[in-house]
């Protein structure tokens, strides 16, 4: 093996490394991150007509996600978890969620989705 695929496995090797303390927040911030632009209104809507969170992502873009967590746990993935990050980040919406009927149901499935399309065998 040369000098420079000997570099690129080390670069690979730290690269999961690294990422392996960032996983979760990683997986979560996929989740959050596609709420950001969302408004209450809009959360409401969702949960009221079971629209999924994730209809307008393409393959190209969950095999993208689903490197930027590879070799990592993230197991620790739930929707008690995301509750509270959207308690910390989009309190708003977690009102919305909490106050609406069936929002506890939609959300538990928009985190499955999200563990299943990120390649975990282990679906909650």
């Amino acid at each position: 093996m040369g000098f420079k695929e000997e570099i690129g496995e080390d670069l690979a090797k730290a690269g999961r490394i690294v990422r392996s303390g960032w996983g979760e927040k990683i997986s979560i911030g996929i989740l959050i991150g596609h709420l950001e632009s969302v408004t209450p209104q809009q959360v409401h809507e969702y949960i009221s007509s079971q629209k999924d969170l994730f209809d307008n992502i393409s393959e190209e873009e969950w095999e993208h996600y689903r490197k930027m967590v590879e070799g990592i746990s993230i197991s620790n993935i739930d929707t008690t978890r995301v509750m509270a990050e959207l308690k910390k980040r989009r309190l708003d919406i977690l009102q919305i969620m909490t106050n609406t009927t069936g929002g506890f149901d939609w959300l538990d499935s928009q985190v499955k989705r999200l563990r299943k399309n990120l390649g975990l065998t282990n679906v909650l």
